[in-house]
């Protein structure tokens, strides 16, 4: 058979239901048949939540991944889906805050942020761990993603393909991947340095708070702040700054760890884990900072938002003369970037 009639051959001819096909991937489907709102029990076919979602498993258990049939091709003798899907979510991040109040439009790109950076966790899980992933072929009317604030896809058929399928290629910066069918990807030379680095939003109890729990999204973001700012990503900061990136302070009990770029607009582990998208700072100065009323050039010189008034500047000792004590990392300047081209511009 050629490879073109394989391809041909994978296009489902029949409206499967996701929740049959995820549990015939190997996944356990039973926490489907409880409402996560109520605890009661429900059909699982009718748990909207659980059924909409674009990847499943992981965490020892199988990996799937819904993938639109027409956006597999052929290349090299191989049938692959290159994608991005971190591009995906920072587009739509970047579209859903230029958004003025509330519409529809915020409601539809806010889940598909969270799909779009869990199908990113997926792939970046295939690849460091060199995974099989399991692919549920989808066909129907797909959505662009120039349409996503303004229409949604909807899968009319499923199927789930039989042969595996692999991550040959992850990038954790960019987010770009290639997943290929039925060709296991050679050995990796080099280590993702956060490969044994543990990872909140590979923490299914830690997602499920995050994406369910009834609470405004200004108490998600300290929810948010709290965890990660703890363990791995905190020890890492210390390492690397052995103070207060500003000041003389080292009593680690009176430091914030933080993210440049905020852990809920990140989309890889690079950008999760990485020392170079965080910052050590008294509290006073991690607050100003994380409101977007203090940001850093690039060469590491404090600049002042004119929201900040000067008398808050005189009572938080918030002035032109202050800097980031080293300037040697540069690793640190796309995030200070963003932060200046977004946070700093509210």
């Amino acid at each position: 058979m050629s490879l073109q009639s394989v391809l041909d051959s994978l296009r489902p001819l029949h409206g499967q239901r996701i929740y049959d096909l995820v549990d015939l991937a190997g996944v356990d489907v039973r926490p489907w048949s409880v409402s996560k709102k109520t605890g009661e029990s429900i059909d699982p076919h009718t748990n909207t939540y659980r059924n909409s979602q674009w990847t499943f498993g992981g965490k020892g258990e199988p990996l799937v991944a819904c993938i639109w049939w027409k956006e597999l091709v052929i290349v090299d003798g191989k049938i692959v889906r290159e994608g991005n899907s971190k591009g995906d979510a920072n587009e739509w991040s970047n579209r859903l805050a230029a958004i003025q109040g509330s519409n529809e439009g915020k409601n539809r790109l806010r889940p598909k942020i969270t799909k779009a950076q869990a199908f990113d966790q997926l792939m970046s899980e295939g690849f460091r761990r060199i995974k099989p992933v399991r692919v549920v072929v989808l066909d129907g009317d797909r959505a662009t993603v120039e349409e996503a604030e303004f229409d949604s896809s909807k899968a009319s058929k499923r199927k789930l393909d039989e042969a595996d399928w692999w991550v040959h290629s992850y990038d954790p910066y960019s987010g770009a991947y290639q997943l290929v069918r039925e060709v296991k990807p050679p050995p990796k030379v080099a280590k993702d340095p956060f490969d044994d680095a543990p990872d909140r939003a590979e923490d299914p109890d830690f997602q499920e708070l995050i994406d369910e729990a009834a609470l405004r999204t200004t108490e998600k973001e300290a929810v948010l702040r709290i965890r990660v700012g703890q363990g791995y990503f905190r020890e890492s900061l210390l390492a690397r700054w052995k103070g207060c990136a500003v000041t003389e302070c080292k009593d680690e009990a009176l430091l914030t760890a933080s993210h440049i770029k905020p852990w809920s607009k990140c989309t890889t582990r690079a950008e999760r884990l990485s020392p170079a998208n965080g910052i050590l700072l008294t509290p006073h100065l991690d607050r100003v900072f994380d409101r977007g009323l203090i940001t850093f050039n690039d060469s590491f010189r404090v600049i002042i938002s004119p929201k900040l008034g000067l008398s808050s500047q005189l009572a938080l000792n918030v002035h032109p003369g202050l800097q980031l004590r080293n300037r040697s990392f540069a690793d640190m300047k796309p995030y200070l970037e963003w932060h200046r081209d977004v946070e700093f511009q509210k």
